[in-house]
């Protein structure tokens, strides 16, 4: 009976010997060759050779049409090929009678190896094998090398392919279920991979999971591949909803989850935000629950409705409806709460850093229309009273939150996010810190190192962990008046130290490097620490990732955080070799200068009479306001100026705001308005936000 394998499908190219299997396994069914019949006009293909379950080669080319076909693949069995090397012997023997070329002979081989045999005796006969037809070759005599020959020695035609052998035992169950039952050799795909039951009455046992290969019911078959490290190999979850966000798991770049509305407005920096009717915080998904406005910390917009505890009516529990409205600010996490309910605005703010605590009492902000006292006649300023005390720490909170200058009602707050609001050309001695967002007076650096002529100089001594070259590159080449032909040069090895012993503690509050004006050992990593008895060491300044500066003024560094030592040390941990060096260092004491910032100019609706000032600042030293301060307000863009007398007003953990009030009808009348701050006395105080307003 004949035996065939139809499992899957073939594609086939016209004019190739080419097989591709589709859904087979021709290994795993122990094919060992046969002939495929495509169901479709064309030739019969023997099979050359088969090389895995799904690739085969035909000893000859398809002549039918390219495509992808039902097939039936017969095989060769043992008892066929028996039968065909049986006919093969046959055939060799009936070529050999007619041709007259049976012949016995004593050993085969390639025709090289003839040589070999040169030594044999008389009549020993050698079958050259590698050439088509056979050469027989018999020795003459016993002489050395005496071969008579070659005589054709003739080979008959190939036979008849046998019929196909025995059924695989391996039989394909396609995808893995845990509610099938799967006897011995049922083979099942799943994970990416193949695996074979090794038991009868398997039902329930997981496949082994990845990187496993084997378990007591099943062994692997076919792994699977390895991932690719290009597009188009990112792996998800097995399912999701519709028009739902993913998010990247890990660091891959490979792998997706679903992603949570919480983290989802996280990532876009969003909160609940507007755009149809707000949820109540328990339905915003971001892990807040109802009923306490103090728990309320997640910007965005909700719905307030129930019992309510620390409400605008006091910390008990009472109802409340409205729509309530968190603002965060980015710096020092301070929570901003407005409640709007019926025809009333209010709000508060904590007044603790990073924190839900310290709430501020609820205050109404708006005001109603009208001519009574205490109210704003229609399209009137808002006049200054007690009640709002707070308003310009709030305003400032506001604009930095917009990360520009807020307009108000009859004023501007300026955060100082940028520069845009300060009139840089009409001020004097200002430092800007666009990382902190303040103004300072500007430092004048006074080197604490004397130009030295040895390692040892007035009141400093300095001295390297190591030097490249004794004489030419010690330590103190870095402080001899910054020449430009010598410098400090370490020897091989990082880190490389540089140290300075001063004669008295000094409290250094900045420092300047001027590199070398080479391509190497050049450090762009460093600590700079201090120390009273050169044993313990405490880290003031740290530096990584920077660009030496080859120009001759080198780059200025601001101590983080100084203190009063005799020792300093700059550990180079970094450079572009294994070595460090320098030209100059240069230890400072700067000398803190008096500031005066100008505001820009801004425009009243019509010539005011009043104005307010704040000034918030973050104090280094003691100030005394109004004379360390001071606040002075023009109506007419700076030609005169009227001072107006601070008083402190808030301080949250130090940052301070300063408010106060001036007359300024006695100046030339003028709509340009314009604030003006100075520091005196060199103190060293930061002014990070200022608010005007006038009426």
């Amino acid at each position: 009976m004949s035996d065939y394998y139809t499992t899957g499908q073939i594609t086939l190219t016209n004019g190739s010997a080419s097989i591709v299997g589709v859904g087979t396994a021709w290994v795993i069914a122990n094919v060992a060759g046969g002939t495929i019949f495509a169901e479709a006009a064309g030739n019969p293909l023997p099979l050359a050779s088969i090389e895995d379950d799904t690739h085969a080669t035909a000893a000859i080319k398809w002549t039918g049409a390219t495509g992808t076909y039902d097939y039936a693949l017969l095989r060769a069995t043992a008892f066929s090929e028996q039968l065909e090397a049986n006919s093969n012997i046959m055939s060799r023997l009936l070529v050999g009678m007619e041709a007259g070329t049976i012949y016995r002979y004593d050993v085969s081989g390639d025709l090289a190896d003839k040589a070999t045999y040169d030594e044999r005796p008389d009549d020993f006969a050698f079958l050259a094998i590698d050439v088509n037809p056979a050469q027989l070759f018999i020795k003459a005599s016993d002489a050395s090398g005496d071969w008579a020959g070659p005589f054709s020695y003739g080979q008959g035609e190939q036979g008849d392919e046998g019929p196909p052998g025995p059924a695989a035992i391996f039989n394909w169950r396609g995808a893995y279920s845990g509610a099938t039952t799967y006897a011995k050799n049922d083979g099942v795909r799943g994970d990416r991979r193949s695996f074979v039951s090794l038991q009868d009455g398997n039902v329930g046992h997981a496949l082994p999971v990845f990187p496993a290969t084997t378990n007591a019911w099943w062994d692997l078959t076919a792994e699977r591949g390895a991932d690719g490290t290009g597009t188009g190999d990112v792996v998800g979850p097995d399912g999701a909803t519709d028009w739902a966000l993913s998010f990247y798991n890990g660091v891959t770049g490979k792998l997706l989850r679903a992603a949570t509305i919480k983290e989802a407005l996280d990532a876009f920096r969003l909160g609940p935000v507007f755009g149809g009717p707000p949820p109540l915080p328990s339905e915003a998904g971001v892990g807040l629950s109802d009923g306490d406005f103090n728990a309320i910390n997640y910007a965005g917009c909700y719905t307030i409705a129930g019992s309510w505890t620390n409400g605008t009516s006091g910390a008990g529990a009472a109802t409340y409806t409205g729509v309530l409205e968190v603002r965060t600010r980015r710096y020092t996490n301070l929570y901003i709460q407005y409640f709007y309910t019926g025809d009333a605005v209010y709000r508060r703010f904590t007044t603790t850093t990073g924190g839900l605590s310290g709430w501020s009492a609820w205050r109404q902000v708006d005001l109603s229309v009208g001519t009574a006292a205490g109210t704003v006649a229609a399209g009137d300023d808002a006049r200054f009273g007690q009640g709002g005390k707070n308003d310009a720490l709030l305003a400032l909170e506001i604009a930095d939150l917009k990360g520009s200058r807020m307009g108000m009602a009859g004023g501007i707050a300026d955060a100082f996010d940028d520069e845009t609001g300060v009139n840089t050309g009409g001020s004097t001695n200002q430092a800007y810190d666009a990382g902190n967002d303040w103004y300072k007076g500007s430092s004048v650096e006074s080197s604490q190192i004397p130009a030295l002529t040895s390692n040892s100089g007035a009141g400093v001594t300095v001295s390297a962990s190591s030097v490249l070259s004794a004489g030419s590159t010690d330590a103190w080449y870095a402080a001899d008046a910054d020449s430009t032909n010598t410098f400090w040069h370490s020897a091989s090895g990082l880190p490389a130290t540089w140290f300075a012993t001063f004669s008295a503690a000094k409290r250094i509050t900045s420092y300047r490097l001027r590199w070398r004006d080479e391509t190497s050992a050049l450090p762009t990593a460093w600590t700079v620490s201090g120390s009273n008895d050169n044993s313990a060491w405490t880290v003031i300044d740290t530096r990584t990732a920077q660009t030496p500066s080859k120009v001759s003024g080198g780059s200025l560094y601001q101590i983080a955080t100084p203190g009063s030592y005799l020792y300093y040390r700059i550990v180079f941990s970094t450079s572009d070799n294994a070595y460090a060096s320098m030209r100059n260092i240069q230890l400072n004491i700067d000398t803190l200068q008096n500031m005066t910032l100008v505001s820009a100019a801004y425009t009243a609706a019509s010539v005011p009479s009043t104005a307010r000032l704040a000034v918030q600042t973050a104090e280094t030293d003691a100030v005394t306001v109004n004379t360390d301060l001071t606040g002075e307000v023009s109506r007419d863009g700076g030609t005169t100026w009227t001072a107006v007398t601070l008083a402190l007003s808030t301080n949250l953990n130090g940052v301070k705001v300063y408010e106060g009030t001036a007359t300024i009808s006695g100046q030339p009348s003028g709509t340009s308005m314009r604030w003006r701050v100075k520091t005196l006395n060199n103190k060293n105080v930061a002014v990070s936000g200022v608010v005007l307003q006038w009426s």
